[in-house]
């Protein structure tokens, strides 16, 4: 089911997989990274979301502001969600790698990694008997 839709982002929840996909494309203005990212704390918190993969292969960038409000405001939340792991496609474009980065956050319990295809995030975290995630979600 399509959750939530702009012309630079979509997250949707596949049910039977227990597993939401993000997709986001180019530069998101500020007011469009919050209705995502609160969506996206929304879906986890509903449907009790175990797997989130972003495909953020070709996110541009994201304002130092916007991260610093998704680490303050969303992360918080997503660590009271169902959340066990995170894939993320890499961006091709270097501003977006670096973004991706400084969103990394210290603490927690969650399991995330970083992949060049789709493909290879889906089975990783699909694969229950995966443990060498990095930490950072």
């Amino acid at each position: 089911m399509i959750y939530y839709s702009n012309l630079q982002a979509c997250l949707m929840f596949i049910k039977d997989r227990n597993i939401a996909y993000m997709a986001v494309e180019g530069f998101l203005e500020s007011g469009k990274v919050k209705d995502l990212m609160q969506k996206t704390v929304e879906l986890c918190l509903k449907q009790k979301v175990h797997y989130l993969l972003i495909d953020s292969s070709r996110l541009e960038v994201v304002k130092t502001d916007d991260i610093r409000w998704i680490v303050m405001e969303i992360y918080p939340l997503l660590r009271q969600t169902s959340l066990k792991k995170v894939g993320y496609v890499r961006s091709q474009n270097v501003f977006g790698q670096v973004s991706l980065e400084k969103l990394l956050p210290k603490n927690t319990t969650k399991e995330i990694k970083f992949f060049s295809t789709l493909e290879l995030a889906e089975s990783w975290l699909l694969d229950d008997n995966s443990k060498d995630g990095l930490k950072a979600c």
